[in-house]
């Protein structure tokens, strides 16, 4: 079997490469600005659905991989599944039971959830009604009907949503062999979420804590390339104690990010959740994008209901917005080099 996976990857590193001359290149890259001229949709990548993330990136694309970063218990599970629904929504809500917008499907991997509670976690978010309710059948009438409903669209949208329950300590052979068993028997996912890099191991058990999620990255990261999918998953960030005194800009960044600064080295973009001694308290989550390889460095909100198991979007942003509703740049904060506003 390690053979076959041997010989899988090896043939589709070969699809991963590209290459030609700029002058080879030059009526491709002409046609190619034409058509974005024509038409502004063309070449856009996935929304995620938080409004200051799809502003500065203008979505996810294929062979990119987004890292949220946070501490333990710091939401980065809730950020992964509310990016991978609303990516796997767009737009469409469990009140459309035909005529749906494109969509896009989803290989979900969760190394620290068992299946029956992701499913849980998700019909709460969808519905919008309270998890612990679901979990233990003490809906109202109210309750039942809008889980009801989104069942009946979970049923009818054409786009999967595929939670995958693996153990932890699963390799990128075992993610790869899922990865081709779904494409073979479904349709190929655009995005594949892994929640998350640090439960994963390496085969090479020799290595060096450090040198392992180092490795682990590298290979997530070519994985991204060679499959052309959009890659979501988290890491965490260090000992939050060894910042302390500092100010909030100070405390945030990459290196933040816990166990080894390889990670982010193979990560196309960073995002890292805030933590500071009032967040439980506060009903807004600060977002801070710390590495982007093609767009400035911003920050933004989403706001809790944990009940449901919700961040939604900022709703300043969605109720604010004049002229263009998706110019919303005089209501985001800008970072330069060194991360300062």
């Amino acid at each position: 079997m390690q053979s076959v996976v041997n010989n899988i990857r090896s043939i589709n590193q070969v699809k991963a490469y590209d290459q030609g001359s700029l002058r080879e290149s030059i009526e491709d890259f002409h046609n190619r600005y034409i058509a974005k001229k024509k038409d502004p949709n063309y070449g856009i990548g996935i929304p995620t659905g938080y409004s200051f993330l799809d502003f500065t990136l203008c979505g996810l694309r294929s062979s990119e991989m987004f890292l949220i970063a946070g501490p333990t218990g710091g939401g980065k599970s809730l950020m992964l599944m509310n990016m991978a629904i609303n990516m796997w929504l767009q737009g469409n809500t469990i009140d459309m039971k035909k005529d749906f917008k494109k969509g896009y499907d989803i290989l979900y991997f969760s190394l620290e959830m068992p299946k029956n509670d992701m499913e849980e976690r998700i019909f709460s978010r969808l519905s919008m009604v309270p998890q612990k309710s679901i979990r233990d059948a003490k809906l109202n009438d109210i309750e039942e009907a809008k889980l009801d409903k989104a069942m009946q669209f979970a049923s009818n949208y054409p786009h999967d949503f595929e939670i995958v329950d693996v153990p932890r300590g699963a390799t990128i052979e075992t993610i790869e062999l899922i990865f081709n068993d779904v494409a073979l028997r479904r349709k190929k996912p655009q995005v594949v979420v892994i929640d998350y890099l640090a439960l994963m191991d390496h085969k090479d058990q020799t290595l060096d804590d450090w040198l392992k999620m180092g490795k682990i990255a590298e290979q997530l990261h070519e994985f991204t390339r060679v499959h052309e999918i959009v890659m979501l998953s988290a890491v965490q960030v260090n000992d939050p104690k060894l910042d302390m005194g500092k100010n909030i800009e100070q405390q945030i960044g990459l290196h933040r990010i816990g166990r080894s600064k390889l990670i982010m080295h193979n990560a196309n973009f960073g995002l890292q959740i805030e933590k500071t001694q009032d967040s439980d308290l506060r009903p807004d989550l600060n977002l801070h994008l710390i590495k982007s390889r093609r767009t400035e460095l911003v920050r933004g909100k989403a706001y809790k209901n944990y009940t449901c198991c919700a961040l939604l979007n900022d709703p300043f942003v969605e109720e604010q917005s004049s002229g263009d509703i998706d110019d919303i740049s005089n209501k985001m904060e800008f970072y330069d080099a060194d991360n300062r506003k």
